[in-house]
């Protein structure tokens, strides 16, 4: 709290109204400890540890395998997880992340670096189909975005013992696996894959 008066050699006047003021905080301590717990295609969850006790939150950042880092949200004070589940998240793809701690005297130094990839999305409703002694027409959905194509398996024996036959490209949903054995019954499997990720 301040006040202030006037004087010469003979005088001195009253008190001027007091006023106050609060000094600036200290810039919080950056965070460390940095990890995602959770990696899912369309959702990313972070983990740090706080070790600042003035900070008034923290900022989150994301980028991918190429380009500059950018903000994508904050939390509150002693928070210490993070949830992206931003829609522009896609499956199949490299994103890394960095935190900071911040208060009305600035920003932090960054946590560690910490990144993952994104699983590729799943196709689904697989369908085989006989369509001679010969011949069977494989179809499913295209579920991901980010895939270089499908890998296609096939076993003659049982579900569990299976060898590639094929490979297909991205946004393929078909496939017709001939010079089969005729009265044979065959057992089909399909995964996604890319540069990065195989399903």
């Amino acid at each position: 709290y301040y006040r202030v008066r006037a004087y010469n050699a003979i005088t001195i006047s009253g008190y001027s109204s007091e006023q106050n003021a609060t000094t600036l905080s200290n810039v919080p301590v950056a965070p460390s400890g940095l990890t995602i717990t959770t990696l899912q295609s369309n959702r990313i969850i972070i983990a740090w540890t706080d070790n600042s006790n003035n900070e008034t939150g923290f900022k989150v950042q994301r980028k991918g395998a190429t380009g500059a880092y950018a903000d994508i949200g904050t939390t509150g004070a002693n928070v210490t997880t993070y949830t992206d589940n931003d829609t522009a998240l896609t499956d199949g793809t490299l994103y890394y992340y960095r935190v900071c701690a911040t208060n009305t005297a600035g920003d932090s130094a960054y946590s560690n670096e910490v990144n993952g990839i994104t699983p590729l999305l799943i196709p689904t409703g697989l369908t085989a189909t006989a369509i001679s002694s010969s011949q069977i027409s494989l179809t499913w959905t295209d579920n991901s975005s980010s895939e270089s194509g499908y890998k296609i398996e096939q076993s003659p024996v049982d579900d569990l013992h299976f060898s590639e036959i094929a490979t297909v490209g991205p946004n393929i949903t078909a496939y017709s696996d001939t010079g089969l054995s005729e009265g044979t019954k065959y057992y089909y499997r399909v995964r996604a894959y890319n540069a990065i990720v195989l399903l």
